[in-house]
């Protein structure tokens, strides 16, 4: 369903979300072109890094990314 949406410039995720585009991105990496600010509420296993590596990799004009982790309830992250 997210590739539906390529255009968007805000994108916001949780852990839940992340594990189900996992399973899209592995059939064909999608491009988001258009986005600005990425917020990621991830996991540290496997499948949240490798979909956290593919939005960053495919998200050439992103300005801002932001990460939380709910498992060691903290603010890991924001790079501007």
């Amino acid at each position: 369903m997210i590739k539906e949406v390529p255009s968007i410039s805000l994108l916001k995720l949780c852990k839940a979300s992340l594990k189900g585009l996992y399973k899209e991105a592995c059939l064909s990496p999608i491009c988001f072109n258009k986005l600005k600010s990425l917020k990621l509420k991830l996991g540290v296993d496997e499948d949240c890094m490798q979909v956290m590596i593919r939005l960053l990799k495919y998200s050439p004009n992103l300005e801002v990314l932001k990460l939380w982790c709910d498992e060691v309830r903290h603010f890991i992250c924001e790079v501007m």
